[in-house]
């Protein structure tokens, strides 16, 4: 076989499309739009997907005649990058149904015990309340000090990530109810749970979106036929630049550009490359010759979390009946974070729910053997409905889940720092490497793992290559 020094048969050269200027390699929304960017400037793009559909962490369902997000669905005014992009394709958004009425009850299920409360803050305890203000006020003022697009440079930056959010609650706060809001937070924002997080990760994200208010009362927008459409959207505007079922085995790289192999050693060329995912998942390329140790070492060890998300169809939304807005912070198994997804001008009900993924003993956690048995998973989130909205919970039009734990070629739904991440090796998340360069939501400065981080992150790296390739 005639072979190059890196192993590659040559007579795969012949089996490319010629040499573009950019090749992406991943179709979700930071991919896309990316490429988006790059063809408006007059660059010669292929995006290219492992997936049989474009969306990456969005994903499109339909059921009982409505359209639903299973991956990522919210948004806020201040995610600007997402409104803007909103506008340019035309498509509008409404109201998050479980924010809409501000009249509305929520419901705090605890240890047995269930209760409905206006406003932000559950019923807890004076000591919890006062111990979770505190809490909140100090983390914003380590946020405070911390450069949003170069964490590892704050003052203390290698104390603040020598420890967890976790071990930095312990020493501040006693009251369990302190602890649990606290980790629902972050595992809405995050996935993961504060014994997770890096204490300087925790602080930099909060401050990079703008708080807590931002976390819990920002997300106040869905998009009209799901956030699953903006993929959609994109890349019927690429058109035939867009490949699925083409997954990346190789990506061999020089001062002359890259070669982008894929099935059967098929090649793509390309002057660059962007890689639009994550570390976690930028870890299952090959890369000739190998990447710098630290960005290697950055992917190998970076986290990247997920979670089951559930809809339950309804015939209407019965829980409006008594005032309740469709929102739970409970510690049942199988549905212990729950929100109104009933789409707008709908006549059905549909409640959505998120199953963390830490554990059995955290954040209202199932036992491992019933994540993998779907009637014992769908029991436990209905039992769990049950005793947040009544009799009428149980019996659903339809059920979906999704457990993006068991994704091909997607590892996680969010990604994160444990301790010593991000000051060893968070530098690189961005640098590119000869030319090759980094998308993806995680190496967003502003909702980092969230759909108009992805959005961020795509025009960024779309902005790198285009004045590169100008140079």
């Amino acid at each position: 076989m005639n072979t190059t020094d890196d192993g590659v048969d040559r007579t795969m050269r012949n089996k490319g499309h010629g040499t573009l200027d950019v090749v992406v390699v991943g179709g979700g929304v930071s991919g896309l739009v990316a490429a988006r960017r790059l063809v408006a400037v007059g660059a010669r793009v292929a995006v290219i997907e492992a997936r049989p559909q474009v969306g990456g962490r969005t994903l499109l369902a339909h059921a009982a005649g409505l359209t639903l997000d299973q991956g990522g669905q919210w948004l806020g005014t201040s995610m600007r990058p997402l409104v803007s992009l909103l506008a340019e394709l035309g498509i509008d958004t409404y109201r998050n149904p479980t924010l809409a009425d501000p009249e509305a009850y929520h419901v705090w299920y605890r240890e047995g015990r269930r209760e409905v409360y206006q406003g932000e803050l559950p019923p807890i305890s004076e000591r919890a309340t006062i111990e979770l203000l505190e809490a909140v006020a100090e983390l914003e003022k380590i946020a405070a000090t911390i450069p949003v697009d170069r964490p590892w440079d704050a003052p203390g930056a290698a104390e603040l990530d020598a420890t967890t959010l976790g071990a930095w609650l312990r020493e501040r706060v006693s009251e369990k109810d302190t602890v649990y809001l606290m980790t629902a937070i972050y595992s809405l924002a995050c996935v993961a749970s504060p014994a997770q997080l890096s204490l300087l990760y925790a602080a930099w994200y909060l401050g990079a979106v703008g708080g807590f208010e931002a976390l819990t009362s920002d997300l106040d927008l869905a998009v009209e036929g799901g956030a699953g459409s903006v993929a959609v959207a994109l890349a019927a505007e690429l058109g035939e630049r867009v490949r699925c079922g083409w997954p990346v085995r190789a990506i061999a790289h020089s001062g002359d550009g890259v070669r982008v192999i894929g099935p059967g050693g098929e090649e793509i060329a390309a002057r660059r490359v962007i890689v639009a995912m994550s570390p976690a998942d930028a870890r299952n390329i090959e890369f000739r010759p190998q990447l710098p140790t630290s960005r290697q070492m950055l992917q190998v060890n970076w986290q990247q979390f997920s979670l089951i998300k559930f809809h339950a169809i309804y015939e209407r939304p019965f829980w409006r009946d008594e005032s309740l807005s469709g929102s739970v912070i409970g510690d049942l198994p199988g549905a212990p974070l729950v929100v109104d997804g009933t789409p707008e001008g709908c006549s059905r009900g549909v409640l959505v729910g998120f199953v963390a993924l830490h554990g059995p003993r955290l954040l209202g956690g199932v036992d491992p053997d019933v994540l993998d048995d779907p009637e014992r998973l769908r029991a436990a989130a209905l039992n769990a409905l049950i005793s947040y909205f009544g009799p009428q919970a149980g019996r659903p039009l339809e059920f979906l889940t999704r457990n993006w734990a068991v994704e091909p070629y997607i590892t996680g739904v969010l990604g994160a720092c444990a301790p010593g991440m991000l000051t060893a090796h968070g530098e690189t998340l961005r640098r590119p490497v000869g030319p090759i360069h980094w998308a993806g939501s995680e190496t967003a400065v502003r909702w980092a793992g969230w759909i108009s981080g992805a959005i961020e992150a795509g025009e960024r790296a779309a902005g790198e290559v285009a004045a590169a390739l100008s140079s």
